[in-house]
């Protein structure tokens, strides 16, 4: 989302390994949860996307993040504290098809980055919340 001091917001998972399949396996279904600690006053939808190029934890900035596809691959609408739930199939299905795993990308819907004011989403991960601000860097 957006923060006043931080401006525009997004987060970037993605697991160090996968899971070897065999010839056998078939991905039927994939789903990413996150927790949110908090209740918000408004709704706002977070989207996530594949994530297109190369990046680790320890040197991803606002200046070096890769592109991410545009197609939304899935949605939450979060306003409720607890887990929630994202449909990721697709996406992990991509780390098997391509031997490439880029991870992905949360975001906000393009019309809440834009407004400029306090309305972001927290998401705890296994490590610690984490979140790509903008700072006003381009």
């Amino acid at each position: 989302g957006w923060r006043d001091y931080t401006g525009i917001m997004r987060f970037f998972l993605k697991y160090e390994t996968i899971p070897e399949l065999t010839s056998a396996d078939v991905i039927v279904d994939a789903q990413m949860g996150l927790y949110k600690a908090m209740t918000s006053v408004a709704s706002v939808v977070v989207t996530v996307h594949k994530v297109l190029g190369a990046w680790e934890d320890t040197t991803l900035t606002w200046s070096n993040k890769p592109n991410f596809d545009g197609t939304i691959e899935d949605y939450v609408v979060s306003r409720e504290q607890g887990i929630h739930y994202w449909n990721v199939t697709d996406i992990v299905r991509g780390w098997y098809e391509t031997g490439q795993n880029n991870g992905m990308m949360f975001k906000a819907v393009d019309a809440s980055e834009a407004v400029t004011s306090n309305n972001f989403r927290q998401y705890y991960s296994s490590d610690t919340i984490v979140i790509l601000r903008n700072c006003g860097q381009v």
